[in-house]
C-alpha cells in the first residue's frame, strides 16, 4: 500500500479543489492511504471508498470532530460507533436504528421500536426484561377523542398511575387513594388495622368536575361482617419479592445521587488541582512472533504456523511534564478548570427520599424494618 502521510499543527489544510488527490488520484483505486495531523477541510467532496479512521485526540477531554459547517456530514449505508457519541441537534435516520444489538431497536419497514430486545412486527412497543417508569405530571391531560392515555400523575405528593379514555374520564389504577385524602372527615379502611391490604377505586371527569374513591376494602370488611363469610385471601409474598425500609432508603438514595450526577457531572476545581507530574512516553516499533492458523482439507489438519507483526508500544523515556489530570477539562469560554464528580462526594438533603404513607408504615412488620 502506498501512503501519504502530511503532519502539522495549529493550521487547517485546505484542500479547495482537491487538487492533491487529483495528483494521486482516486484512494480506493490507487490503494493509497493518507494520514492527517492536524486539521483537514475540505470545500468540495473527498470520497473515501474504505475505511476513515479518526484518532484519539492527543489532549485529555478534547473532542474529536467531523463536522459540516455550512451543511451536513453525509455518511452513506452504515455508521458504526464504538463508544460514546454527543449530537449537537438533530440525528436523521432513513432505515432502522439499532442501538447496542439488544438496547434500542427502531423498524423502519413496520414503524415499530423495541427497548431490550428487537421491534417486532406488529406491536408499536416491544420491552424486554424491565417495566416502565413514568415520571409524575402536575395535573390531569387533556382529552384526545382518538386517543387513550396512559400516565403518572401526583396525589398528595406521591405518583399514582392513571388512564384515561376520550371523553376526558379517568382512572387511577394505582388503587391505594384514601379516601381521607379528599375528605379528612371520611370513614377508611386505610385507618383500620385489621385490613391487611387496603384498595379503592379512584376516578373522576374533567367535565363534569367530580372525582369520587370508593373504599373496596371497606365495602368487603362490612360485607364479610354481615355475612359471616371471608371474600378476602391473604398470603406472604416470597422474600425475593419483598423490601426492607433500610434497603428501600438506600436503593433511593442511590437514584437521588445518580440523578444529580447525571445533571451536574462536573465541579469547578483550581489550576493547582488540575494538573499532574506526568512521564512522557514514546512510541517504539516492536516485532512479535505472532502464532495464526491455516488448515489442510486434503490431509483434515488444522495447522499453525507463526508470523511477524509489528506493533507500537509506548516506552517510558524518565522525562516527565506538567499534563492536566485524566478527566480533567479546561474551559475556554468561562477560563475555568473542571473535573468529573463521583457519587460519593454528592451530599443529599435531608427529603431526597420521600417517606411512605402512614397506612403502610403502620403495617410493615418490626423485623421487616
Amino acid at each position: 500500500m502506498n501512503r501519504i502521510r502530511i503532519s502539522f499543527h495549529n493550521t487547517t489544510l485546505v484542500l479547495g479543489v482537491m487538487l492533491l488527490l487529483h495528483t494521486i488520484g482516486p484512494l480506493g483505486a490507487q490503494n493509497t492511504a493518507m494520514e492527517v495531523d492536524g486539521d483537514l477541510t475540505v470545500n468540495k467532496t473527498a470520497s473515501v471508498n474504505e475505511n476513515l479512521k479518526i484518532n484519539p485526540a492527543s489532549a485529555p477531554g478534547t473532542p474529536n470532530f467531523i463536522s459540516g459547517s455550512n451543511g451536513d456530514a453525509y455518511i452513506k449505508d452504515q455508521l458504526e460507533v464504538d463508544g460514546n457519541t454527543n449530537m449537537a441537534g438533530t440525528l436523521d435516520v432513513k432505515g432502522n436504528l439499532i442501538v447496542d444489538s439488544s438496547v434500542l431497536s427502531v423498524n423502519a419497514t413496520y414503524n415499530t421500536v423495541g427497548i431490550g430486545t428487537a421491534a417486532g412486527s406488529y406491536d408499536k412497543l416491544t420491552i424486554s426484561g424491565g417495566g416502565i417508569a413514568l415520571s409524575e405530571q402536575a395535573s390531569v391531560p387533556w382529552d384526545e377523542e382518538d386517543l387513550a392515555k396512559f400516565y403518572a400523575k401526583e396525589v398528595n405528593g406521591r405518583a399514582e398511575m392513571f388512564v384515561m379514555d376520550g371523553y376526558s374520564q379517568y382512572t387511577q389504577i394505582s388503587s391505594h387513594a384514601d379516601p381521607k385524602l379528599f375528605n379528612p372527615g371520611a370513614d377508611s379502611s386505610f385507618s383500620d388495622l385489621s385490613v391487611v391490604l387496603p384498595f379503592s377505586f379512584h376516578h373522576g371527569n374533567k367535565y363534569i368536575g367530580k372525582g369520587t374513591v370508593v373504599d373496596l376494602a371497606g365495602l368487603v370488611a362490612e360485607v364479610e361482617k354481615h355475612y359471616g363469610k371471608s371474600f378476602t385471601t391473604v398470603y406472604d409474598l416470597p422474600p425475593e419479592e419483598t423490601e426492607t425500609l433500610q434497603s428501600r432508603q438506600t436503593r433511593l438514595e442511590l437514584r437521588a445521587k445518580e440523578r444529580i450526577l447525571a445533571e451536574t457531572p462536573e465541579v469547578e476545581i483550581s489550576i493547582k488541582e488540575a494538573w499532574e507530574d506526568a512521564e512522557i512516553k514514546e512510541p517504539i516499533v516492536k516485532t512479535h512472533l505472532i502464532t495464526r492458523y491455516r488448515y489442510d482439507l486434503t490431509r483434515e489438519q488444522v495447522i499453525p504456523f507463526q508470523v511477524e507483526e509489528n506493533v507500537t508500544e509506548l516506552a517510558s523515556t524518565g522525562r516527565y511534564e506538567r499534563r492536566l489530570k485524566e478527566g480533567v477539562r479546561f474551559d475556554e469560554s468561562t477560563g475555568k478548570f473542571y473535573r468529573q464528580r463521583t457519587l460519593d462526594e454528592i451530599q443529599l438533603p435531608p427529603d431526597a427520599v420521600p417517606p411512605l404513607p402512614q397506612w403502610i408504615l403502620s403495617r410493615v412488620p418490626q423485623r421487616g424494618k
